[in-house]
């Protein structure tokens, strides 16, 4: 009976260890979870240097479900660049789905709004729109590409092109749109391919922007990343300019004269004395 006894108090010392051991395991296992770098503003778009990928012991990741939600999938580091934040998240917080607005969310554009501020799209053509080149959260110029009415040179010479606005920022890209079916003179449909672009702009000047499109072409121009630099103001380039600077900077003609050739003197000996002759 007693060895029983002893047999009993051994397994059930084996069976605690073993799952204190294994619990002891479990809670030193570590998963990838993203987290701020930085505070991030409310409406401010996520950037790749505002968040990171830390290892967490799986306990503190539960405490971080529990506390903010469904946590976003470490994977998607690169997919959250196109996101806002919802509310502001400081820095070392997990970044939770709900903490987020995405480009699809019916309150995207609201939410990403400076206040007092308006959202105005534009259509431009694959050129000008500049595809690939651009994401949301971008600072770019508008200019404003028009034959001037009033210019009486020919007309290529009359066009000129003007920056209206420095430094507004991309809310979001619209990507390819077929907007209309072109017939060819062969009798076949082409589609017609543009992008839209939404800019965030005040009142008067997407009143601007808005007008600027029906008297001619638009255009986007890259700024840095904060969108401020020593330019500011709006600023005008005629193709009279171009013309004459391109005529200033092309390499001159060669002159039409023949070279004149000097002649080859050869100095030698010629018998006991020393002689210069000339070689026309």
């Amino acid at each position: 009976m007693r060895r029983l006894v002893l047999l009993l108090v051994l397994l059930f010392a084996i069976a605690v260890g073993g799952y204190a051991l294994l619990g002891g395991q479990k809670s030193s296992e570590k998963v990838s979870v993203l987290f701020a770098t930085s505070n991030i503003p409310s409406g401010k778009f996520i950037s790749q240097e505002s968040i990171e990928v830390r290892q967490v012991p799986v306990d503190e990741q539960r405490r971080l479900v529990k506390k903010f939600g469904t946590l976003c999938p470490p994977d998607s580091l690169k997919d959250l660049q196109n996101y806002v934040a919802r509310v502001g998240i400081r820095k070392d917080e997990a970044i939770a789905e709900n903490l987020l607005v995405r480009p699809s969310d019916p309150d995207f554009l609201p939410a990403v709004l400076t206040q007092g501020h308006r959202a105005v799209t534009v259509q431009l053509n694959d050129v000008t729109s500049g595809i690939g080149l651009y994401r949301p959260g971008n600072y770019v110029d508008v200019i404003l590409t028009y034959t001037d009415p009033n210019s009486k040179t020919p007309q290529r010479q009359g066009k000129v092109a003007v920056t209206l606005f420095r430094g507004l920022r991309i809310l979001a890209l619209g990507g390819d749109l077929g907007l209309a079916n072109k017939t060819a003179t062969d009798g076949k449909s082409q589609k017609k391919t543009s992008s839209v672009v939404t800019l965030e702009a005040t009142p008067r000047q997407a009143e601007s922007i808005v007008l600027a499109s029906k008297l001619g072409e638009l255009s986007l121009s890259l700024r840095a990343n904060d969108g401020q630099d020593d330019v500011s103001g709006p600023t005008s380039t005629h193709a009279s300019d171009v013309m004459q600077t391109n005529a200033n900077t092309s390499p001159r003609k060669k002159s039409q004269r023949p070279e004149v050739q000097e002649p080859v003197k050869v100095r030698g000996l010629y018998g006991d004395q020393q002689r210069t002759i000339t070689l026309e």
